[in-house]
């Protein structure tokens, strides 16, 4: 076998040894058939053997192309040299000396980092002129993953035609040259510390950037660094600007753990991320709350206004940190002035206020920063003073410190902002509210079909196309932007200034009545995506607009039912540990059973039966050991909250037509079940809790949902506080409420309610009403979308 051949390391070798033995033939053809895909973002996958994973010969091997490839079109490069960095993940040290590893065997100079939060490794490469820079990373991805990315010596990310070239050098250079993992220990001439070099700097140009006139009138905050590698270097930059006793860190995320062990993913927009960030500023009377995500690039916060915490979309602090950009700008001389950037599916209010005010020039990208970054750096060399760019996923970029999303540096700005909007009796929420007063409201509506396959994508696209439609709705099209065909209405020679891409599905529009829109075909799952945002004078008519144009999108272009496309948001979703202990139940016994008996055996089976019978086949299978016991509306609710799920899932399966897409979702629901038996092992241990899973399998499909049951009594509050997902009940949106505590019942069963009741809301929809609809989120559930980057 050509892996074993090739594989040294005895901790992924043993894992494909193991599947050989076993003859799990389907494991081994999606561990080796394919291989790991090298594009703009580098490499990200989970951590596993096979040439189609995260592991120690897939790094080698991308690291010897990367290698050759610089060796080929760069001069130069054994004197500038490579810089490499890390973050604290499982195996990043070990793949970060690997890459080492092999650059030293190419007589390439290595310029060693260490552990460092990423926006760190393009600095560096800036800083000491390096011909690239590797970060291992996967950024908020889960623990399981790593990632590999590239920056080039201009200090951005990639882009074509180098991610092209990279890859077919990769397929050129298989036979690992070297597995020598004490390179950097043993130091040498083509091996320096590249970190003493660059961190004072880094600081500094930071500080700078987020200067603070009075750091005694600045307002306390809480930090968290999401068990990153954040905290020392946001230390730093906080005492270069004499606010670290403004700072409340929060203690329990604030070291390094690669098992992200209190929240379900390390990102700091994921609901109940900031939970403990929440916990923390209450108890110390703090008012504002700071995240970076693992590898600080990304950065969120959150604001207590009227008393309840409100976090800022990257939309929002996109536009916030732009104003501040604006107010604060200095115009140089040989200037042609201020730009900033955005990308293509992030909010319009920022070109809003460049048009309304003539103050800057604005320009957007296609999503990413790969795109934002290379654009920056073209704007800066035409004479611009391009500062500040941003992408509604809380990235940020001020070209002072990086071409790149820095979340240390855009923490840093937005306290300076905040200190300035303070002295002017301003906080972040009112300013944001200044803002849509004087330039408009912005509201997006956005969402996803899953398309059967990428042919019926392709086809759906190119029927609109033929069609040639000139209205949506009620709203005539202003602008047509179409990037896979390459024609752009508003252009004199019709051509889009956006790069073109043939292999991809995308159409923009702008509408009358102030709507615009975006919808592509996604490059990594079976999607079509909406960004849809309407602008008005009101939040509410913005809305309104917004969605009032998706769904004549849906009834109009995309026509789900006559295409065979999904709206459903029922799929790869993650379900609040909390709220899964209290919804996804097969077996509701009532309050008078507290033992287990061979008629209760027999009452499973039978109620297994009948829910088959009633989800048409759809061949649910449910295994059980820990069962709760509730009162009859709430057991009725459970079940049906079920039967939706195992209809949803048939519906799903039954339009896979390939065996492609059938590996890809069977990838995918082994990654799920993966995850949730992890996150739910993690919890019980911390809580002492026994744990089983309810599976729901349905065509291939299957999901592991977790169970809980608690060893003597807890009460609610207390388990909602310290599943870090929940301050207490009363946060947990629900068609229906129950009790305050947990009681044991006998060895393994687990109460609801000191009086067994449950009341239904009438002022809401049922629970039952929210799932038909679609609308997982308003009950806790949250759809894992795919990222064109990080």
């Amino acid at each position: 076998m050509e892996w074993l051949r090739l594989d040294q390391d005895e901790s992924t070798r043993s894992e494909i040894e193991r599947l050989a033995a076993e003859n799990n033939t389907i494991e081994l053809q999606s561990r080796l058939q394919k291989r790991i895909a090298f594009g703009t973002a580098g490499l990200r996958g989970r951590m596993e053997a096979g040439f189609s994973r995260m592991n120690s010969l897939t790094v080698i091997q991308a690291s010897q192309g990367l290698a050759e490839y610089l060796l080929i079109s760069e001069t130069d490069v054994k004197t500038r040299g490579i810089v490499i960095g890390r973050d604290a993940r499982h195996n990043s040290d070990k793949f970060a000396k690997l890459v080492a590893a092999v650059f030293v065997a190419k007589g390439i100079p290595v310029k060693w980092l260490g552990q460092v939060h990423t926006p760190l490794v393009p600095y560096t490469v800036a800083h000491l002129n390096a011909a690239a820079g590797v970060m291992v990373t996967a950024s908020h991805n889960p623990a399981a993953d790593n990632g590999y990315k590239v920056y080039w010596g201009n200090g951005c990310q990639i882009i074509p035609p180098h991610d092209a070239g990279i890859a077919k050098s990769i397929e050129e250079n298989l036979e690992p040259i070297t597995w020598d993992m004490e390179v950097v220990e043993r130091g040498g001439p083509l091996v320096t510390n590249a970190l003493q070099q660059v961190e004072a700097g880094y600081m500094s140009t930071v500080a700078r950037n987020a200067s603070i006139s009075n750091s005694e009138s600045s307002l306390p905050f809480v930090y968290t660094p999401m068990h990153g590698v954040g905290l020392p270097f946001f230390t730093s930059v906080m005492k270069q600007l004499g606010l670290e006793n403004k700072m409340h860190v929060v203690q329990k995320q604030a070291h390094p753990d690669p098992d992200f062990p209190t929240v379900r993913f390390p990102n700091p927009e994921e609901k109940g991320a900031l939970d403990l960030a929440k916990q923390v500023a209450d108890r110390n009377g703090v008012k504002l709350i700071l995240a970076n995500d693992p590898d600080a690039d990304r950065f969120a916060a959150a604001e207590k206004v009227d008393g309840e915490w409100r976090q800022l979309t990257g939309n929002q602090m996109g536009v916030l940190l732009a104003s501040h950009v604006l107010d604060t700008y200095e115009s140089r001389p040989d200037s042609k002035g201020l730009a900033m950037l955005s990308s293509t599916v992030s909010s319009k209010m920022l070109a809003g206020m460049a048009a309304a005010d003539g103050k800057f020039h604005w320009e957007e990208t296609l999503t990413g920063f790969k795109w934002l970054g290379n654009r920056s750096r073209d704007l800066q060399q035409q004479g611009y003073d391009a500062l500040f760019a941003y992408e509604e996923a809380i990235g940020y970029m001020f070209s002072e410190v990086v071409f790149d999303k820095d979340g240390v540096a855009a923490a840093a700005v937005f306290l300076a902002a905040c200190n300035r909007w303070n002295r002017e009796g301003l906080t972040p929420w009112t300013k944001y509210n200044q803002l849509c007063e004087k330039y408009g409201y912005f509201e997006d509506a956005n969402t996803y079909v899953i398309s059967p396959s990428s042919d019926v994508t392709n086809a759906v696209f190119e029927q609109i196309r033929q069609n040639k439609p000139t209205h949506v709705g009620r709203r005539s099209i202003l602008r047509w932007c179409d990037l896979t065909i390459g024609y752009d209405s508003a252009t004199p020679d019709n051509k889009p200034t956006l790069p073109v891409d043939k292999s991809s599905q995308m159409i923009s529009c702008e509408l009358d009545g102030n709507v615009h829109f975006t919808v592509r075909g996604s490059g990594t799952e079976p999607k079509i995506k909406f960004y849809i945002e309407g602008s008005a004078s009101t939040s509410a008519e913005a809305r309104a607009s917004a969605h009032e144009v998706l769904e004549d999108l849906m009834r109009e272009w995309f026509k789900p039912e006559e295409n065979g496309l999904k709206r459903e948001l029922i799929g790869v979703f993650v379900i609040d540990s909390v709220l899964l202990s209290a919804l996804l139940v097969f077996h509701i016994r009532g309050p008078q059973s507290t033992s287990r008996s061979s008629s209760n055996q027999k009452e499973h089976a039978q109620h297994r039966d009948e829910l088959q019978d009633q989800s048409h086949g759809a061949e649910p299978h449910v295994l059980i050991s820990h069962r709760l016991v509730a009162n009859e509306s709430l057991a009725l609710l459970l079940v049906q909250t079920l039967e939706i799920v195992v209809t949803a899932l048939k519906q799903r399966t039954s339009t896979v037509s390939s065996e492609d897409q059938k590996q890809r979702y069977a990838d995918e629901r082994n990654e799920v079940e993966r995850q949730e038996h992890h996150e739910f092992e993690k919890l019980a241990k911390r809580e002492r809790c026994e744990h089983s899973a309810l599976f729901a399998r349905s065509q291939g499909f299957e999901w592991c949902f977790g169970l809980l049951g608690v060893n003597g009594s807890l009460d609610l509050d207390e388990f909602c506080m310290a599943s870090g997902n929940h301050d207490s009940i009363e946060d947990i949106d629900l068609s229906f409420v129950y009790e305050e505590s947990f009681e044991e019942k006998g060895d393994d069963e687990v109460a609801f309610c000191k009086n067994q009741e449950s009341t239904v809301d009438p002022g809401r929809a049922t629970l039952v009403e929210k799932l038909e609809k679609g609308d997982l989120r308003q009950i806790g559930c949250q759809e894992q979308d795919d990222q064109d980057e990080d």
